[in-house]
């Protein structure tokens, strides 16, 4: 969880950040998920909002409004990456269908 309406990429090896941080959430970020091959992170942060970012280039893929009315608390891709599962603030869930 960040409360800088941020998220960070970290080298494991040396555990220095790579880059600058991913910014544009209108919240706190509170979930996070890579896509199964690695090129896409889910970022939730704000209300009611999830931010897909392509790893290697660091430029903004895409943005879900999910609906879910209050803040989405977590996320997560199916096994092939074509689904996004979202999870709100009061226990709701919702599917999404990705285009890839």
């Amino acid at each position: 969880m960040s409360d800088d309406k941020t998220a960070r990429l970290w080298e494991v090896a040396t555990g220095r950040p790579l880059g600058a941080p991913l910014t544009g959430h209108t919240g706190w970020v509170r979930g996070v998920a890579f896509s199964p091959d690695g090129s896409i992170l889910a970022v939730a942060g704000g209300q009611a909002n999830v931010q897909l970012w392509h790893v290697a280039s660091r430029q903004l893929a895409g943005e879900v409004a999910t609906e879910h009315g209050t803040s989405v608390e977590d996320v997560a891709f199916n096994r092939d990456g074509t689904l996004l599962v979202t999870a709100g603030e009061r226990g709701a869930m919702k599917v999404w269908q990705l285009r890839r």
